[in-house]
């Protein structure tokens, strides 16, 4: 029997929350990614990372040799889903399809299945059906389920679930506004 192999790479994103006067500011986040046994194979050649010196001539000869670039690392790094992107809804956990399309590509070929283990917001089911890939997954967050339905039958996010920009009145903070003035 294969046992499934697991594999923890890292997410690294800039960020501008959590900073703290007492540590390093949390800038990453763990991902397992399981392959279903040790024997699949690794498509390199569809993850492939440009090479950063072409010029130089050990790179020049691989080239030659028709390799695309250099094996990836077990960290990467992609920018956080922002409030403002196209690919953003209202999940406050999405991860982006950049590094989710990075990961089925690097273990998958059109006709096979990916199990995500929770459905979310959708977005790498989105990302499998772009592929060609075949999906299984789960989510017990009825509204998060009803997103996911709606967003694969339509092929896009549907605005009641995005983020909606909202201006309070100042008349309503709970704390006002201050001037400080010396």
């Amino acid at each position: 029997m294969d046992i499934p192999e697991r594999l923890i790479d890292t997410w690294i994103f800039n960020t501008n929350v959590g900073h703290s006067p007492k540590r390093f500011t949390t800038a990453h986040r763990s991902i397992l990614h399981c392959r279903k046994a040790a024997h699949n194979k690794f498509y390199k050649e569809q993850v492939a990372q440009p090479y950063q010196n072409p010029t130089d001539r050990r790179i020049q000869q691989r080239m030659a040799q028709g390799q695309k670039g250099r094996m990836p690392y077990s960290w990467f790094y992609f920018d956080l889903v922002k409030n403002v992107s196209r690919e953003k809804t209202f999940h406050s956990c999405q991860i982006p399809q950049k590094l989710s399309e990075m990961l089925i590509l690097s273990c998958t070929q059109p006709g096979d299945v990916v199990l995500v283990h929770f459905g979310g917001s959708g977005a790498e089911l989105e990302v499998c059906r772009r592929l060609g890939r075949r999906f299984l997954t789960a989510e017990i967050d009825p509204t998060y389920h009803a997103m996911i339905l709606e967003r694969l039958r339509t092929g896009q996010i549907c605005e009641k679930y995005r983020l909606t920009k909202r201006t309070v009145p100042v008349k309503e903070l709970a704390i006002q506004p201050m001037l400080w003035s010396e």
